[in-house]
C-alpha cells in the first residue's frame, strides 16, 4: 500500500496544479481498523422513491435483454405483451393470436390411415411453406363411399375410434332396383355434413400443430424463441409486469410499463438519484448516510498546514449478506469535518452493486481553500443502504483504510 501510496502522490502532485517545480514536502499517512460491523438498511425519506423508480426500472431493462419484446405476444390490441410467443390455448403464459388455435391429433396413432408417410412428414416439417399440410389427420374421418353390400348402407370405412358412432340419422339416401337390391346410395346432407365437420376439424389442428410447431423458429430472427428468449424470464417478466400494468415513473417520459421502458430512461432516474445522494442541484438526499463506524471508533484526523494539499484514498473490505439484487446498491463515501462536526467536503457518491462479496476503493483530492491552516480536520466514512423490506439487506464490514496524501509546496 505504501509503493502505491507514494506513486499516487507523485501523480497527484504532478497533476493538482501547473507545477514548474518539485513540491518542498510531501507525506503519506495511513490509519486502518480491522473492526468488523454490521451496516442494515434504513428508511429515508428524501431517497426512497427515486431509488425504488431507479431499482424497478433496471428490473424491467434487465428481463428485457433476457426477454425483449419480441419474445412475448399481444393477445389484444389493449393486452400488449401480455403472453409469451407461440403460447397455445390452454397455456397459461397463452394466448399468442398466431397460435391460438386447437393442435394436436384428431385421431391417435391407433389409426395408421391418418399417420404420415415420408412424403407427408416433410411437407409439415417445412416451414418454409407454413400454409401447406399433407391433409394426413382428415384421412382418420369417416368416408362417403358406401358399403352396398350392408344392410342397412354404411360407409365402406368407418372411420378410426369411435367418432362415426356419435353420428345420430340415416347416412346414405338409398335407391333400389325392381327386384329390391340397393341400386345406388347417396349420403344424405347431414351425413355429408358431418364428414366435411370432421375433415375441416382434422385439418385445423393438423395446421394449428404445424403453425405451433414452427412458430418458435420465426421468433426474434435468428435462432428463434430458444436463442433469444430465457422462457424463465419470459413467464416472470409477464406475471410480475405485463400482466400487472405495472408502471414506472420517468424522468420525462411520463409513466411507462416495461414493454416501453428503455436503458435511456433507467439511467435518466439514476441520474436523478445520483444527483440527489450527492446533493446536486438542489439534492436532499445528504442526509440519508450514517457513519460506518458510528462509536468514532475509525477516522483520520489531521492538522491543515499551509499551501498543502490533501488527497484522501479509502478502501472498505464488505461482505453482503441476506438477500441480494442486480438492482440493489451499497452507498459509500467520505467526508471531511471540522472539529464542530460540521461538513467542509464530501466526495462523490460511490455506488457498487449490493452482491457478493467485493471491496470498495476510491480517493478524492480536498481543495486546499476549503481548509484554515492550523485547524483540525477529520475524515469519516459514510453509507446508505436503501430500505427494502423483501431483501432484508446487510454489509458486513471486515476493515478500513484511509491513506492520506499530504503536499505541500
Amino acid at each position: 500500500m505504501a509503493s502505491l501510496g507514494i506513486f499516487l502522490a507523485l501523480g497527484a502532485c504532478l497533476h493538482a496544479g501547473d507545477l514548474t517545480y518539485l513540491p518542498r514536502n510531501e507525506d503519506v499517512q495511513m490509519v486502518s481498523s480491522g473492526k468488523g460491523v454490521v451496516l442494515t438498511e434504513h428508511y429515508c425519506d428524501a431517497a426512497q422513491e427515486l431509488i425504488r423508480r431507479t431499482q424497478e426500472c433496471q428490473d424491467c431493462v434487465l428481463r428485457k435483454t433476457r426477454c425483449p419484446n419480441c419474445c412475448l405476444a399481444s393477445p389484444s390490441a389493449n393486452r400488449p405483451y401480455e403472453a409469451i410467443r407461440c403460447a397455445r390455448i390452454g397455456d397459461p403464459f397463452g394466448v399468442d393470436p398466431r397460435v391460438a388455435c386447437t393442435a394436436g391429433s384428431r385421431f391417435d396413432g391407433a389409426c395408421p390411415q391418418a399417420s404420415l408417410s415420408v412424403s407427408d412428414q416433410a411437407i409439415f416439417n417445412d416451414c418454409g411453406r407454413i400454409s401447406e399440410i399433407p391433409h394426413a389427420q382428415s384421412r382418420g374421418c369417416p368416408g362417403l363411399e358406401p358399403s352396398l353390400n350392408s344392410d342397412p348402407v354404411v360407409p365402406l370405412f368407418t372411420g378410426c375410434g369411435s367418432y362415426f358412432s356419435s353420428f345420430e340419422g340415416g347416412h346414405f339416401d338409398v335407391a333400389t332396383s325392381q327386384t329390391g337390391e340397393v341400386a345406388s346410395a347417396e349420403p344424405t346432407e347431414k351425413y355429408r355434413d358431418f364428414v366435411d365437420a370432421c375433415r375441416q376439424d382434422a385439418d385445423a389442428r393438423e395446421s394449428c400443430e404445424k403453425r405451433v410447431r414452427c412458430c418458435k423458429t420465426e421468433v426474434c430472427g435468428s435462432g428463434g424463441y430458444d436463442a433469444n428468449c430465457v422462457d424463465m424470464e419470459c413467464k416472470t417478466r409477464v406475471q410480475a409486469w405485463e400482466r400487472a400494468n405495472k408502471r414506472v415513473k420517468t424522468v420525462d417520459r411520463g409513466s411507462l410499463e416495461c414493454w416501453e421502458l428503455t436503458n435511456s430512461d433507467c439511467l435518466r432516474l439514476n441520474e436523478e438519484a445520483q444527483n440527489c445522494l450527492n446533493d446536486v442541484a438542489g439534492g436532499t438526499c445528504g442526509g440519508c448516510f450514517l457513519r460506518i463506524y458510528a462509536d468514532d471508533s475509525f477516522n483520520y484526523r489531521f492538522v491543515a498546514k499551509s499551501n498543502e494539499k490533501v488527497v484522501l484514498l479509502w478502501k472498505l473490505y464488505t461482505t453482503s449478506t441476506g438477500d441480494s439484487s442486480q438492482t440493489d446498491y451499497f452507498y459509500s463515501k467520505i467526508q471531511v469535518e471540522d472539529a464542530k462536526r460540521e461538513i467542509i467536503y464530501t466526495s462523490p457518491v460511490h455506488q457498487k452493486v449490493f452482491q457478493g462479496s467485493f471491496g470498495v476503493f476510491s480517493a478524492i483530492s480536498v481543495p486546499p481553500e476549503l481548509l484554515k491552516t492550523g485547524e483540525e480536520y477529520f475524515a469519516r466514512l459514510y453509507y446508505f443502504i436503501n430500505e427494502d423490506p423483501k431483501l432484508k439487506l446487510r454489509m458486513d464490514v471486515t476493515g478500513a483504510e484511509i491513506v492520506a496524501i499530504r503536499v505541500r509546496e
